[in-house]
């Protein structure tokens, strides 16, 4: 037998706020479970699992058999994904400093399992993430374009752009907790728990720049750590 549930859920919490102020604040929620009960014992597979739950002596041992015979998985997660503030202003220019620039995301989810062989699955993964783009509309300096005469017209067709298109950066932090525990082992709980830990970091930048109207350059660069 299997049973389950599903549930998801989607809100944008920015329109709690008023709309001059621009927030946005999407919200995803999620909590699922799914039981999968066997017919027969599996550990005495000619044995009806409803047939050893009647001959439990206590409702506890009756809780313990069926928690140990059954495949359960709980998930638990929700998320907000890039927050930020929009632009409310018609006709801004954009500058670097502006708040508008920034986003940021963060996320949990929890998952829990338990089977037959493992007693308890727990993983926790937490991610934060930090989002900054900034972009530019290209004005081309012409210094000397007043120069008409024909013998220099190349000089004055020269340009330069003083200042990069745009600039990209984003860090992103993601941190992973395991504990599993096995049933059945004999041993010590500690030697029967097992334990994965994970932390990673990454940054990304990006560079994009038009020295002149037919001479550009761009740069991008990843660090990871672990």
């Amino acid at each position: 037998d299997v049973i389950g549930y599903d549930l998801a859920a989607n809100f944008e919490l920015g329109k709690f706020f008023p709309d001059r102020w621009g927030i946005r604040l999407p919200f995803y929620g999620q909590l699922s479970n799914t039981t999968r009960t066997p017919e027969y014992d599996p550990y005495d597979l000619d044995v009806r699992v409803e047939e050893k739950l009647d001959n439990a002596e206590s409702s506890f041992q009756r809780d313990s058999i069926r928690s140990a015979v059954q495949d359960v998985v709980k998930i638990k997660s929700f998320n907000l994904t890039n927050v930020g503030k929009q632009s409310t202003g018609r006709g801004k220019k954009p500058r670097p400093w502006d708040i508008e620039n920034v986003s940021a995301s963060y996320s949990y989810t929890e998952t829990e399992r338990s089977d037959p062989l493992v007693e308890s699955d727990l993983q926790q993964a937490y991610t934060g993430g930090l989002d900054y783009q900034f972009s530019r509309q290209v004005n081309y300096l012409e210094p000397f374009k007043f120069i008409q005469a024909r013998p220099l017209e190349i000089i004055s067709k020269f340009n330069v752009n003083p200042l990069p298109n745009s600039f990209n950066f984003n860090t992103n932090l993601d941190r992973e907790f395991t504990t599993t525990k096995y049933r059945f082992t004999g041993l010590e709980e500690k030697f029967s728990t097992f334990y994965i830990k994970r932390f990673a970091w990454d940054r990304n930048y990006d560079l994009q720049w038009d020295l002149t109207r037919s001479l550009n350059i761009s740069y991008s660069a990843t660090n990871r750590g672990v």
